[in-house]
């Protein structure tokens, strides 16, 4: 048993470091940005990767493919997908934050008026919520996208060119 229970650990932490080795290995549909020697930077979807170069396609098809050297990058990374999640919590945030503000008034308004047909709560509590769902449906498809750590490729000759 616990010979079995070792193992299954040992094969976890092997494929774990084998993920870790391959992460910012480039493959063909992955978006890269690269940082060139100029400072330029270019996003696009790899196309192939030869030792010598990286081929990617700029902008939406029909795009034409564009093949740059290594020795002309500087640095690239790999895009990790969006975290809509915390997209969606921050969205929510917000979206709760200007709802509940607008109930606040609403509250106020409803407590120093002399006669209201209808309570402005009543109205301004469910579009308060609307707000927050809203807000957490935009953050989620506005959600920024996650990149790699990047990969250095060429060593910079003077500190005053090291990128931001």
């Amino acid at each position: 048993m616990n010979v079995a229970v070792s193992a299954m650990l040992l094969s976890a932490l092997c494929a774990g470091e084998l993920r870790a080795q391959s992460k910012d290995s480039i493959r063909v549909g992955d978006r890269i940005r690269l940082e060139l020697q100029t400072g330029e930077r270019i996003m696009g979807r790899a196309i192939g990767h030869e030792p010598d170069s990286i081929r990617l396609l700029l902008g939406q098809p029909p795009a034409q493919p564009r093949a740059f050297p290594t020795s002309n990058i500087r640095s690239y990374s790999i895009s990790r997908g969006r975290n809509r999640g915390r997209g969606a919590k921050r969205g929510a945030l917000v979206g709760g934050i200007a709802g509940a503000t607008l109930v606040g008034f609403a509250i106020h308004s409803d407590l120093t008026a002399e006669e209201v047909f209808v309570p402005a709560t009543v109205i301004f509590a469910p579009v308060g919520i609307i707000i927050t769902g809203l807000g957490a449906v935009i953050g989620a498809i506005a959600a920024p996208r996650r990149w790699s750590e990047p990969v250095i490729l060429q060593a910079l000759s003077n500190d005053s060119q090291r990128p931001r």
